[in-house]
């Protein structure tokens, strides 16, 4: 019993300790050995907290909390498939239990199976409507469906019911994010972290959306902030770099990928952006012993690299390297001519268009059909980044036109036949792209401004938006510059001469 106090009040060494010493005095109790791996399991000691879920299996094969902790060690294990099997012994075992249905279908969703793994934590939720631990798994599991808007409200019951639950809010930020809802999403970062201010993780995820949102100074102090915590953390260094290469301060990056280099030697993606920020600084010696590695790496790098060859041999001088779309959204609107049309296809859940709207001050029309992409476009089924019909909101300023390209552009064309002074092409697809710059190509004069979302940089990047752009300059003799360019975003911005 003293162990078990231990344990509840956070000394889980002497938690270790003392029930070690009732096991030894009593070695037939299998709560025991399950108390003692639930201890061990938050030590990170998840093999010796496996043996103990089975010597208490031994004594008791249908004891259910020896094999809800067993799932949950060959979960951390990475044995998913046997822990599968452990939770759903669990479930017969007491199939009324809401914990053993929203474990099952936490590790349902580890292993992919979103569908499946919302069905069973749902099945918790029905027995257990306060389990706030299952609600923020439903969120996940929703996520992982593209039902962003869903899973922000399991989020927010979640935290309704723990409000100190700081991975509900976290999570409901990321879910917030890939809705486009950038301001809400660094509210609810912001408020994870006055429940958790040392998660180096949380201060890296609201530094990238600082970032998208155009707050760069606030970016840099949590990614900061983030390095403090966990100085070896790569995935901060290289988000660190990305910034830094947007402020201009190429050594700044430099030593940033330097670093992500020395904790993952193997990582190519890393290696690619330290040879092409050697390169760009003049080092060739120093560009070329990383972009050797980058050759070998996988597909995506050496489509990264091919872009970074293609800019260089297009332009001269190199054009500038941005770190964040609102960057490329702001260098575009500055250059565009004065008057005219602002549009954006591909709408989706708003977030580029909010941005748009507050640097254009003036009417921005927006199209999209909310129902995804109109065909299969390489590994992305027809249907992908679908809102499954959720028209999002947007500001004042802002028009938007439902339907597919080719059905809404005309009349609209017809009723507004002003030069386009600024468009954001977020087409993804070659045929959808070909369609809005043949359809527009009267009204694309010099001095409209296109920025490209998918341009360069992805893996069949000369396929798509980069391929339609290029035909259509060919067949209506458009001479253009470039004004920036990204591999991280894969935005490059055009402008008609």
């Amino acid at each position: 019993m003293l162990g078990l106090v231990a344990h509840q009040t956070g000394l889980h060494d002497m938690a270790v300790e003392l029930i070690g010493k009732a096991i030894a005095g009593k070695r037939s109790d299998p709560s025991y050995y399950v108390n003692l791996a639930s201890a061990l399991g938050i030590l990170g000691r998840s093999a010796e907290a496996l043996a103990n879920c089975r010597a208490a299996l031994a004594i008791n094969p249908n004891f259910f909390d020896a094999h809800v902790g067993l799932g949950v060690a060959l979960s951390v294990l990475g044995t998913l498939d046997e822990a599968e099997a452990s939770f759903r012994k669990a479930v017969a075992l007491k199939p009324d239990s809401s914990e053993a249905h929203n474990n099952l279908g936490r590790i349902l969703l580890d292993q992919g199976r979103a569908h499946e793994a919302e069905a069973s934590i749902r099945r918790a939720l029905a027995l257990d409507p306060n389990n706030a631990v299952a609600h923020n798994n439903l969120g996940a599991a929703l996520v992982h469906q593209g039902k962003s808007d869903e899973a922000v409200a399991s989020y927010q019951e979640a935290i309704a019911l723990r409000p100190d639950y700081a991975a509900a809010r976290y999570n409901l930020g990321n879910a917030l994010k890939d809705w486009g809802r950038l301001e809400e999403a660094i509210e609810s970062y912001r408020a994870a972290l006055a429940f958790s201010p040392d998660s180096a993780e949380i201060h890296n995820n609201l530094a990238t959306t600082l970032q998208d949102a155009g707050r760069l100074d606030e970016a840099l102090a949590s990614l900061r902030k983030a390095l403090e915590l966990k100085p070896d953390f790569a995935e901060a260094h290289f988000n660190l770099h990305t910034l830094l290469l947007g402020a201009g301060d190429i050594e700044g990056a430099i030593r940033s990928l330097e670093r992500v280099v020395s904790l993952q030697p193997e990582n190519t993606e890393a290696r690619l952006f330290l040879g092409i920020s050697f390169d760009r600084s003049g080092d060739a010696a120093g560009a070329a012993r990383h972009l050797e590695a980058a050759e070998k790496g996988s597909a995506l790098d050496r489509a990264r690299l091919d872009a970074w060859r293609y800019m260089k041999s297009a332009s001269d001088p190199l054009p500038a390297m941005i770190g964040s779309p609102i960057e490329a959204f702001r260098i575009g609107m500055e250059a565009a001519r004065k008057e005219g049309l602002v549009l954006e296809f591909g709408v989706r859940y708003g977030a580029s268009i909010r941005q748009i709207a507050a640097l254009a001050n003036q009417q921005v029309h927006g199209f999209d059909s909310f129902q995804g992409i109109p065909e299969d476009w390489h590994q992305e089924p027809r249907g992908s980044y679908t809102t499954n019909g959720v028209i999002p909101t947007v500001p004042g300023n802002v028009t938007l036109h439902d339907g597919w390209f080719e059905d809404t552009l005309p009349e609209f064309i017809r009723e507004h036949p002003a030069p386009v002074r600024f468009m954001n092409v977020d087409c993804d697809l070659y045929s959808s792209t070909r369609t809005v710059l043949g359809q527009l190509a009267g009204q694309i004069v010099p001095g409209t401004v296109i920025v490209f979302d998918e341009y360069l940089g992805h893996e069949h990047w000369r396929e798509d938006e980069f391929r339609a752009f290029k035909e259509a300059a060919a067949e209506y003799g458009w001479r253009y510059e470039y004004l920036c360019f990204s591999l991280t975003t894969k935005q490059a911005v055009v402008r008609i001469i």
